[in-house]
């Protein structure tokens, strides 16, 4: 009888021990996430543009302003004041006391000479370098300011204005003249407007008419990058036919 006990007590602990070695392997076979088949998803890349860093200058200085109450709004699209473009894209927009501040940024690097009256400017990125030509930034603001007019007719107490920013910019002449275009050259330009335009009641009836409008920025960007490709490919076919 005690043989028989002591048999099946080593029949149990072989057993057990069975169990803890398969416990033990299969532990061991059991992949880390280091091992697994799946990889791990994919950094995005998440580093800004040229055009980006320059904006996001522009916007931290905006809102280092010395109004107590404003907003400030970023790559707006609205509908255009043009027939040829159905939308247009503005890089920053300011509703305060002092009015309403229409901005157009650019990352041009160097040294930028212009004339509000001619549609091109020219950028040197050397004072011996071949200078590039791009298309004048007085206008296409000109063009957001309108507008702007026209989304914002009914509620406008004063014309809008118009400023440009070159944050990456050595410096700037406009009509033989150097101004200051950095970040800050702005915002000081903003604080040198006294009267006060616009009521409370006036800054925000105007936010919320433009933050309405920033609600469907996503869903008219392609629409609005199809719109202004379309023009281009047109001016270059009518430039090409006169040719």
């Amino acid at each position: 009888m005690f043989h028989e006990i002591l048999i099946q007590t080593y029949i149990w602990i072989g057993f057990f021990v069975l169990i803890v070695l398969l416990v033990i392997k299969w532990q061991a076979n059991k992949k880390t996430p280091e091992d697994s088949s799946v990889s791990p998803p994919e950094k995005v890349n998440t580093i800004p543009s040229q055009a980006d860093k320059a904006e996001l200058a522009v916007d931290a200085a905006l809102r280092g302003l010395q109004e107590n109450r404003y907003f400030v709004f970023r790559d707006l699209i609205i509908p255009s004041s043009s027939k040829k473009v159905e939308l247009t894209q503005i890089d920053h927009v300011l509703v305060c006391r002092l009015g309403i501040f229409c901005i157009e940024t650019k990352s041009n690097h160097g040294y930028i000479y212009g004339f509000t009256q001619r549609q091109d400017w020219k950028q040197y990125l050397g004072y011996n370098a071949k200078p590039y030509t791009f298309h004048s930034p007085y206008r296409q603001n000109k063009h957001h300011v309108s507008s702007l007019e026209l989304l914002l007719v009914d509620n406008l107490k004063a014309p809008i204005h118009s400023y440009l920013a070159f944050p990456n910019a050595k410096k700037v002449v406009i009509n033989g003249r150097i101004e200051d275009m950095s970040p800050e050259g702005v915002v000081s330009k903003i604080n040198k407007h006294m009267n006060s335009i616009y009521e409370p009641a006036d800054i925000e009836r105007i936010a919320k008419i433009l933050a309405h409008a920033g609600t469907f920025r996503e869903q008219l960007r392609n629409k609005h990058v199809d719109d202004v490709k379309a023009f281009i490919d047109a001016k270059v076919a009518e430039t090409l036919k006169l040719s």
